[in-house]
């Protein structure tokens, strides 16, 4: 499986209770394709690694140190997100999720619903953009 170096522009929205919060940042990484799987990889500014696995029916996302997160459209998955007051049990109900990728590069969407105990701590988007250098 070849790496392909990209670059990333990763924009994250989070829509709370209190207000919409947006995150935007450029950063170098890699993704490569096998069979219907995709994969993507990079390091966040703060310093997580980040790997994004896309299939047709789910994703997954692994965030050094802090967390695994499935999204599969129409079903909640667990997660236990990992902060510096202890580990946060949460839930992801998905309602979206889109990848498409070629040799000059791609984007990828996730869509989902973040819970605690069954309630909607807030709605998130994550959109990264990827465009494939040599």
């Amino acid at each position: 499986m070849k790496r392909i170096p990209c670059a990333l522009t990763v924009t994250g929205r989070q829509k709370r209770p209190d207000g919409l919060d947006e995150q935007v940042f450029e950063v170098s990484g890699a993704w490569s394709a096998q069979d219907d799987v995709i994969y993507l990889v990079y390091d966040e500014p703060e310093g997580a690694h980040v790997t994004l696995k896309f299939t047709p029916q789910r994703a997954v996302m692994l965030r050094s140190g802090a967390a695994r997160m499935e999204f599969v459209p129409g079903r909640e998955t667990a997660c236990a997100y990992a902060t510096a007051a202890g580990v946060l049990p949460l839930e992801i109900r998905t309602t979206a999720i889109r990848c498409r990728f070629s040799e000059a590069g791609g984007s990828a969407r996730l869509r989902y619903l973040l819970m605690q105990r069954g309630g909607v701590i807030s709605e998130n988007e994550v959109h990264i953009r990827a465009r494939t250098v040599e």
